[in-house]
Formats: C-alpha cells, sequence, structure tokens
C-alpha cells in the first residue's frame, strides 16, 4: 500500500497527444490530477489541432524558489507552436479542463521567451 501522499506511484507514461519537450521533462513525478488532465488534453488537442500538446516542464528546470513544479504540483504546456488563430481556442480548452480538473491556469505566452501556459494545482 502507499502513502496517499506518495506521487511516485507507478510509472506513468506519456499519453497519446502529448509530448514532452525534451528527455528532461519529468511528468512520472507530478500530482495525479495532473496526469489526468494529461490524459484527456492529449486527446482533445489532436482533435482540435492535429498536433500533440508539449510539456515543456513537469516537476523539473529552473523555476522561482515557491514554484509548484519542485513539489510536482504544476505542468508548463507550449502555446507557441499553434497559430495565433488557434491559441484563443486552445486557451479555452485548457479554461474548461482546468475547472473540470480544479486546476489553475496562467498564460505566460505575453512575457518575451515563455511561450507557454502555466498549469497548477488550485490552492
Amino acid at each position: 500500500m502507499t502513502d496517499a501522499t506518495d506521487k511516485t506511484g507507478p510509472d506513468f507514461i506519456v499519453p497519446a497527444g502529448v509530448e514532452l519537450k525534451d528527455s528532461g521533462v519529468n511528468v512520472r513525478d507530478i500530482d495525479p490530477a495532473l496526469q489526468s488532465f494529461l490524459i484527456v488534453l492529449g486527446l482533445v488537442h489532436l482533435h482540435l489541432f492535429n498536433l500533440p500538446v508539449v510539456v515543456t516542464s513537469g516537476k523539473d528546470s529552473q523555476h522561482v524558489g515557491s514554484s509548484k513544479h519542485y513539489k510536482g504540483d504544476a505542468v508548463d504546456l507550449r502555446i507557441s507552436d499553434l497559430l495565433p488563430a488557434y491559441q484563443p481556442a486552445f486557451l479555452l480548452a485548457l479554461r474548461v479542463l482546468c475547472d473540470r480538473f480544479h486546476l489553475a491556469m496562467f498564460d505566460e505566452s505575453y512575457a518575451p521567451g515563455m511561450g507557454h501556459v502555466h498549469v497548477e494545482i488550485a490552492g
């Protein structure tokens, strides 16, 4: 039996419709709610845009000291791969899915060099 706070359960296999930016992106150790979110988001993204959604960061990389990434409670999703005309549809789909999975999202794509949306466990 695993502890309810243990986030290192069985290996999480990157679902259909989801790609990792590179091998350094860690989604294995993210919160199970975020893993479930990625399963659904991958399929939605494939159907809407005919492209996989790209996770640029999970429980990895460099972030501000208080970042939820360090606890496995956040992921960053690339938006810059989409045509500008499709980006509002992506944000709307994220908003709906974030509500469903009790997540918060922050569009950081406007900041120079960012090109992603941050999604985290709400609260």
